[in-house]
């Protein structure tokens, strides 16, 4: 296989024997990045000069005997809403044009300290929503360039499934790993909301942002959430764990799997799940639009159709209203951890199908940004709800459809239980590449 798409442990096992340099893993990606990214447009800056230094002061370590953990030596991109030093970070703004940001976000100082290298930042919607600015290239699905890319981290999920790097720190708060994960054909985890600081992170709604990890396996995903948490995660048996399974929307092969693992499989749905988007776009939009508030409305003419749409929205919400929706969300939450001790993991798709084909240009036009209305309603019940009550949710490339393109299951667990969904996503994952 080609060294672009081994993954980040075997490329790791490589650095580690000396097999490989972090310099030439580091020159590689850029050569691919060069060859492929004018196309597939998923890095908004590529900082090569820096990586080539980075990737040097790591070889001299190694040699030296320093090797620090599995990510030293390796080429980890930077979805561009977390500060890096000196760098500019502007999360598909044209009102950040010039936001150059004095240190790193504690995220990326985690990737740093594990001795990553960073060649670039990957390309957002506007403020993390679901639609662009016309003064920024939309990512191109590597699996076919007429289909959908995913939302904000669309960038990071285009990269990771091109070969443009090992694995992306990125974000969620309405879905924004797992849905580009699904549809690009990797692997996208939300850790449990709080477990990974979001300091020095662009926000879109903080009582929803959470930092995540996407990358081309669930074991490259669980080595990338080790170094921003810091913990060790220990792999439970699979014996005995009781699945809640969305039998209406998922397959008998995965009921087969997790059966062969020798878990206890039942059928289950979410409950109350009519709520949680109404709940969800009150408490983002108002949050959104007061993040943006020095800003927008005074900039109004800066920001693209979409996510303008979006923050006057949030600014006609009263606090009444948002009152309410955190009381509501915290009234379903507790409902949803109640029905949770039936279960250890919830399973359901991650998309409601593969990702649709769609015109690019529709994703600067606000009204849904391109994406179709009976997708886009299925889809906030799949994704949202672990974004009401912050419990960590994982999607995994489960197969390809009949006109080959990826499809995802998501797995989610109460709060803390990221040991355990990594384990299950690592049985149900079948990992392919896109014909690139």
């Amino acid at each position: 296989m080609s060294l672009h798409y081994l993954s980040l442990a075997e490329v790791a096992t490589l650095i580690r024997t000396r097999a490989l340099s972090p310099v030439e893993a580091v020159q590689a990606q850029l050569a691919r990045i060069r060859e492929l990214d004018p196309t597939l447009n998923a890095y908004t800056l590529v900082t090569e000069e820096s990586a080539l230094v980075d990737a040097r002061a790591a070889e001299v370590e190694i040699m030296a005997g320093n090797y620090r953990g599995p990510l030293h030596g390796i080429p980890i991109a930077v979805k561009d809403l977390f500060f890096t030093k000196g760098v500019r970070t502007q999360g598909g703004l044209k009102v950040l044009a010039g936001h150059f940001p004095e240190r790193d976000a504690v995220a990326v100082e985690r990737l740093r300290q594990a001795g990553a290298i960073v060649p670039g930042k990957l390309h957002t919607t506007e403020g993390a929503m679901d639609g662009y600015h016309r003064d920024f290239p939309i990512p191109s699905n590597p699996w076919d360039a007429r289909r959908w890319p995913g939302v904000s981290s669309s960038g990071s999920g285009v990269a990771v499934a091109a070969g443009l790097c090992y694995a992306a720190l990125s974000t969620d708060t309405g879905g924004s790993v797992r849905i580009p994960a699904a549809a690009n054909g990797i692997a996208g985890l939300k850790p449990t909301r709080g477990s990974v600081s979001t300091e020095g992170v662009l926000p879109l709604a903080p009582s929803f942002d959470t930092v995540g990890a996407m990358a081309r396996s669930v074991g490259d995903a669980a080595i990338l959430l080790q170094a921003l948490t810091g913990a060790h995660l220990e792999t439970p048996p699979m014996a005995g764990v009781r699945i809640g399974f969305d039998e209406e929307r998922c397959s008998n092969e995965a009921v087969r799997v997790l059966k062969t693992c020798g878990a206890r499989v039942v059928a289950a749905c979410l409950p109350a799940l009519d709520e949680v988007s109404e709940i969800w776009y009150t408490i983002a939009a108002t949050e959104a639009a007061l993040a943006h508030r020095e800003t927008f409305p005074a900039r109004h003419a800066e920001y693209g159709e979409g996510f303008r749409e979006f923050l006057e929205r949030g600014q006609s919400i009263s606090a009444m209203a948002y009152d309410d929706a955190q009381k509501r969300r915290a009234i379903w939450s507790a409902r949803v951890e109640e029905w949770f001790r039936d279960f250890d993991v919830f399973v359901c798709p991650s998309l409601p199908g593969e990702a649709f084909r769609y015109n690019p240009e529709d994703a600067y036009r606000g009204q849904g940004n391109g994406i179709p209305a009976a997708y886009l309603a299925a889809m906030d019940r799949l994704v949202l709800p672990f974004n009401l009550n912050g419990y960590p949710a994982l999607s995994v490339p489960c197969g390809v459809s009949a006109e080959g393109m990826p499809l995802g299951l998501q797995l989610a667990g109460p709060a803390g239980s990221e040991a355990l969904l990594l384990a299950c996503g690592t049985a149900l994952e079948h990992l392919r590449h896109p014909p690139v």
